[in-house]
């Protein structure tokens, strides 16, 4: 592996991390219960970066394919790919943890809440977990897009205030969703 070869590959993946490290580094600080580490900035730039990690991986496949070193026996090329991609996939994953399948069954009670603080679906995710974490929470969806979240009962009667103290700690403030005029 020559350095062009190194430099297209670390490229690929380097900016295909910045342009998901609002999910991709910040569920890996979630499962360590960090609040928003910030790189929501990043957003604005998504286009640049996906547009740079696929020009990187095309330049790179396509100098492997002109030196005859695209073959299954190239590690290091076939895991820049596999980095690159598995990273861009991150935004859907995290939107599919966020907004579960909910079971009308297991359901007593509906709260909606206006979510303050998230500023990525990173936070999103951490909203998400923290929620769960309360007593008598059943299964939550919390939707970034709109900063909002349900919040699905069942048992236990759940109170606004203790989501609100659920979140508290990460930095997110809930309040009762305003209704529609």
């Amino acid at each position: 592996m020559d350095k062009l070869d190194r430099y297209l590959g670390s490229s690929a993946v380097v900016s295909a991390l910045l342009g998901t490290s609002c999910c991709a580094i910040q569920l890996f600080l979630n499962a360590f219960s960090f609040g928003c580490a910030g790189f929501a900035v990043l957003d604005p730039y998504n286009t640049f970066f996906t547009t740079l990690s696929t020009a990187s991986l095309i330049g790179l496949l396509g100098y492997n394919y002109h030196n005859e070193t695209l073959n299954t026996s190239n590690k290091s090329l076939w895991m820049a790919v596999a980095a690159s991609l598995l990273l861009r996939s991150f935004p859907l994953i995290v939107d599919k943890l966020n907004n579960p399948t909910i079971d009308d069954q297991l359901i007593e009670e509906v709260i909606d809440l206006e979510i303050e603080g998230m500023k990525c679906k990173g936070c999103a995710n951490a909203v998400h977990n923290a929620l769960n974490s309360v007593e008598g929470v059943e299964q939550n969806s919390v939707f970034f897009d709109d900063r909002t979240a349900k919040i699905y009962t069942k048992g236990k009667k759940v109170t606004e205030a203790e989501l609100d103290d659920a979140l508290k700690p990460l930095g997110f403030k809930a309040k009762p969703k305003a209704c529609p005029q």
